[in-house]
């Protein structure tokens, strides 16, 4: 099963790719896309439905729901769960809204905070930090 999806500013094959989990050239092949070939911004391509989003569940919001009982229940840290949804505080959810959960780990980072820093919470080499998946200027999933 497949979709089309439209490449946003600041995404290649390469970044599509490695958020939907598919090697480059199998994307490039079931696109019909030559190696050399340089797809732009706002491209539509054909992307696999199930390998999309494996790195979060999506929660429909149940009247009553609260993103604290939501956070508790998938045991996710309840500011986590905010910044993954570009939620904030105050900010109020409503029946049917998507809420995305996590399959993944989550760090997201403080502001001003290094490189090395990260690495040392983490317990993480550095080369591991560089393949991170890097979601916002905020939030790792690794």
């Amino acid at each position: 099963m497949y979709q089309i999806y439209q490449l946003n500013m600041g995404e290649t094959l390469e970044s599509v790719a490695k958020k939907i989990g598919i090697d480059i050239s199998e994307l490039r092949r079931l696109n019909g896309i030559g190696d050399n070939a340089v797809v732009s911004v706002g491209s539509y391509i054909v992307i696999p439905k199930e390998k999309e989003n494996k790195k979060f569940n999506t929660y429909i919001v149940k009247r009553g729901d609260t993103i604290y009982e939501i956070a508790r229940a998938n045991g996710i840290d309840y500011n986590t769960l905010l910044a993954i949804n570009g939620l904030n505080v105050n900010d109020y959810i409503y029946p049917e809204q998507e809420i995305l959960i996590p399959n993944v780990r989550v760090y997201v980072t403080k502001e001003r905070e290094t490189i090395g820093e990260i690495q040392e919470k983490l317990n993480l080499d550095l080369d591991k930090i560089k393949d991170l998946y890097l979601i916002s200027d905020q939030t790792i999933y690794y």
